[in-house]
């Protein structure tokens, strides 16, 4: 037996060709593949989905046409239904030529559904708690203090002066008494407010202001104790000696700088009641003293009651109580930036700084875990100061010193930034969570949800009690200490504001270094053992090829 003639050696006939694979189409409903070669598909039937048959007549050239029904009918069925789409398919331009089926799929399908439902809610949230603030004024508490003592010059008129005050104010009632009951019981003005009687309790002028510096009201009307008298000096009485007619002057008491919407909308409210118990006044004065028209002063019946301004830490410019939520929303977005660009900067030398792998152009490293993740913090912390800074002289630039009516600029700033490291832990604990690309869309709704409970455009007064859960986050605090800082409004809630930030800033940060510690000594394991890993997959390959 020769060498060529031994089975073991023979030497085979090369497989034949294979099939070269024919065109392959996906769609989201079905694969279709042609596994049919030349020869093979020139005899095979061809089918034509647009070709138009009668129903139940089967076309002549189909071979298994007669077990199909007609198309008419098929369609009412579920199965047909299938067959029509994958039809379809086959002959639309649509599927066969667009990328849109290809990457259209179930998922993205419920992504948007997802993302539509969060804009609508978001949508609502925000347009819905705003959208009529001044429909919700009677939710603002406004005080009435009246402290009018009475006529307490009326035992040295005549009687026949006496007689005539007692026909003009009800039996001598103090003026103080009917500008009260004018409104408390007249219903278009005690439904316009949440107007509280805080008469009769001692409290004086002083306690109307700090009560309206602390929050207590919205605004307080003040009626003074000589409120009466100034009344009988606008009646020619024969006095003796003449008395120079007064105003009849009551004060507003109101914080602008609170909430500039909320405070400007009840100060319209109040302004308005108080004009119209005016022109009533003037109208039955009128009425009263029409027999005898040199009793009653002519200046009086022009503007009987008037409204001194009260206003308590004004707003000089709109675009200061614009800065006071503004500002704060540059820090967020400040910090969002600042945490996504130390991170994209240590991505690339973790590998460097864990001693896993060497830089070409640095000497070895080999850094804690935790210190990697505090330095990362501290750069982060750099970005921001550089940020506040920014936001703060953009604010002094444009303002000038008028800006800083009550707090010097350094306080500002310096609340600025530490607001600035409540917003950067939060952020970084976001970035561990959802990673350095996933981080940004919770922060941004988290942003919206808290611009929209924070009060920054419209107070909780006027908004669902449920939007009051926005004080529990720091834009809210963030947005008490600038009004502080800038108006002078509420500042005995400063030290608060502090201490809520600050917890907010060790929380999140002392979390977020923990959990970035605990991937980084994890990540450093893994990359630390997978040599070894690799270098014995390779040697038990080796040995069992061996």
């Amino acid at each position: 037996m020769s060498f060529n003639d031994h089975p073991m050696y023979t030497i085979q006939p090369p497989p034949p060709a294979a099939r070269p694979m024919q065109q392959l189409r996906l769609s989201d409903t079905s694969t279709v593949v042609d596994m049919h070669t030349p020869q093979e598909r020139s005899h095979s039937p061809q089918l034509d989905p647009f070709e138009k048959c009668p129903d139940d007549t089967p076309p002549p050239h189909h071979a298994h046409s007669s077990r199909q029904p007609s198309l008419s009918r098929s369609i009412k069925s579920v199965a047909s239904v299938q067959s029509v789409r994958s039809m379809i398919e086959r002959g639309s331009w649509f599927y066969r030529n667009s990328i849109f089926p290809h990457v259209w799929n179930k998922e993205v399908t419920v992504l948007w559904i997802v993302t539509g439902i969060v804009v609508t809610l978001y949508g609502l949230m925000y347009l819905g708690s705003s959208w009529d603030p001044q429909g919700k004024l009677a939710r603002v508490p406004v005080g009435v203090l009246n402290n009018d003592i009475g006529y307490s010059t009326l035992p040295s008129l005549s009687p026949e002066s006496q007689n005539i005050v007692a026909g003009l104010t009800r039996s001598n009632t103090p003026m103080g008494t009917l500008l009260e009951q004018y409104i408390f019981e007249t219903p278009a003005v005690s439904g316009r407010l949440k107007w509280t009687n805080i008469s009769r309790t001692g409290l004086t002028y002083q306690d109307a202001i700090d009560m309206v510096d602390r929050g207590d009201y919205w605004g307080i009307v003040y009626i003074p104790s000589n409120f009466s008298d100034n009344f009988l000096t606008n009646l020619h009485l024969n006095q003796t000696p003449a008395v120079k007619p007064q105003t009849l002057s009551v004060e507003y008491i109101w914080d602008q700088g609170r909430q500039f919407t909320i405070a400007n909308f009840a100060n319209q409210a109040v302004s308005g009641s108080l004009s119209g118990l005016s022109t009533s006044l003037a109208q039955a004065m009128a009425n009263a003293t029409s027999s005898n028209r040199t009793l009653l002063d002519p200046a009086f019946l022009i503007t009987p009651i008037f409204v001194a301004p009260g206003r308590r830490h004004p707003v000089t410019k709109f675009g200061i109580n614009l800065a006071s939520y503004i500002l704060p929303l540059l820090m967020w977005l400040s910090s969002m930036m600042s945490v996504t660009v130390v991170h994209k900067l240590l991505l690339a030398r973790i590998p460097h700084l864990t001693g896993v792998k060497s830089a070409h152009d640095l000497p070895r490293a080999n850094f804690p875990p935790v210190q990697i993740a505090l330095a990362s913090f501290a750069l982060s912390g750099c970005f921001t100061l550089f940020h506040a800074f920014l936001g703060w002289g953009i604010f002094y630039i444009l303002g000038g010193d008028d800006a800083f009516a009550y707090g010097n600029p350094g306080q500002v700033f310096g609340f600025l930034w530490f607001f600035s490291y409540a917003c950067l832990g939060f952020m970084w604990l976001l970035s561990v969570i959802f990673g350095v690309d996933g981080f940004a869309i919770p922060a941004s709704l988290l942003l919206i949800f808290q611009l929209t409970t924070s009060g920054a455009i419209v107070d909780h007064v006027a908004m669902a009690d449920a939007v009051k859960i926005g004080q529990g986050f720091p834009f809210y605090w963030g947005l008490i200490g600038m009004r502080a800082y800038l108006f002078g409004t509420r500042t005995h809630l400063l030290t608060r504001s502090y201490l809520i930030l600050l917890a907010w800033a060790l929380g999140c940060t002392v979390l977020a270094i923990f959990l970035a510690t605990r991937r980084l000594q994890n990540w450093r394991k893994a990359q630390l053992v997978k040599p070894a890993v690799d270098g014995l997959n390779v040697l038990g390959g080796t040995m069992r090829a061996v």
